[in-house]
């Protein structure tokens, strides 16, 4: 059980993390995590697209 307190919190700072470095929401962030996995270049690369998108 502690282990998944400890990567809700990881999960939690990461996207915390890419919010700030892209400019989408904590939200949109967290969705991508959960697709995506914790890859840094394939978060950054979406994130950075769905911002245009919008």
């Amino acid at each position: 059980m502690p282990e998944a307190k400890s990567k809700g919190k990881s999960e939690d700072h990461l996207a915390d993390w890419l919010a700030r470095e892209t400019g989408i929401t904590v939200e949109q962030a967290r969705e991508l995590i959960r697709m995506i996995g914790p890859s840094i270049n394939s978060l950054l690369r979406e994130a950075r697209a769905m911002k245009q998108r919008r």
